[in-house]
């Protein structure tokens, strides 16, 4: 060995791999700066799309819970009235609630006193609020309705009422509730 470097090594120049290797062998690479903002810009729009739907699915499991709770109190406030007789059985039958008939609703005694009702929040017949309900509201309309079309509305009693039930929460209705109460008695 003269001068202390390998026989194949050109002077001043000592490479530690053999020739092949030196050739084939790719440089040590890391991330750049641009593919570093590609990356995060792709992640970003990733994020931005999945809270959008995130977003979307939170209003819709409120507003499906909302409905479900909606027609809560529209069917405990139904359950009131239809049971109630089809037409005053005290007085001469007006339609509407008769005098001394006002207030809370452990008065009515049949299903046209409810006509024009509102309460909000929802309260209990005899008047005591119902608790977690507040910004919650109930509506309750009475209406003739046609015996040949029960989706009409007539001027006079032709046997039939028609009870419309609607809960609203801030305003905007939840659950709307139909039935019909009829001037037959059930037979025995």
């Amino acid at each position: 060995m003269m001068g202390g470097f390998p026989p194949n090594a050109r002077r001043g120049v000592v490479h530690p791999l053999p020739r092949w290797e030196r050739e084939y062998r790719c440089p040590p690479r890391g991330f750049s700066l641009l593919e570093a903002v590609i990356a995060m810009v792709l992640v970003g729009l990733v994020l931005v799309a999945a809270l959008h739907v995130l977003g979307g699915t939170t209003q819709s499991t409120c507003l499906t819970a909302r409905s479900g709770t909606g027609l809560l109190l529209a069917e405990g406030l139904m359950a009131e009235i239809l049971p109630c007789d089809y037409a005053d059985p005290d007085q001469t039958p007006v339609f509407g609630p008769e005098s001394g008939e006002s207030g809370d609703r452990s008065a009515f005694d049949d299903v046209d006193d409810y006509d024009g009702w509102t309460g909000a929040p929802p309260a209990h017949a005899g008047g005591s609020a119902v608790p977690g309900f507040s910004g919650w509201s109930r509506t309750v309309t009475v209406e003739y309705a046609d015996p040949d079309d029960l989706l009409a509305t007539v001027a006079t009693d032709e046997g039939i009422k028609r009870i419309t039930v609607v809960a609203s929460h801030g305003g905007k209705p939840m659950a709307e509730l139909v039935a019909y109460r009829t001037d037959c008695e059930p037979q025995e």
